[in-house]
């Protein structure tokens, strides 16, 4: 279920960055936003979690909305 609000999360972050990247360049954003609320998931392995952060890391050196 938890799996369900990432796609949302990431999808509404891409829109505030005018859709300057795909998607899975906004999926961390998603995931983090629940794991700090208390929620985890199986279904997001260490592979994809690492690959997610770095494609956070590039919309932040980028973008004025993380900043």
């Amino acid at each position: 279920m938890v799996e369900n609000y990432v796609k949302s999360i990431a999808s509404a972050i891409c829109e505030l960055d005018n859709n300057k990247y795909p998607l899975s360049h906004y999926m961390a954003y998603g995931w983090d936003g629940l794991r700090e609320a208390g929620y985890t998931s199986k279904r997001l392995t260490e592979t994809e979690d690492t690959q997610y952060c770095s494609l956070r890391d590039i919309v932040e050196v980028n973008t004025q909305i993380c900043n």
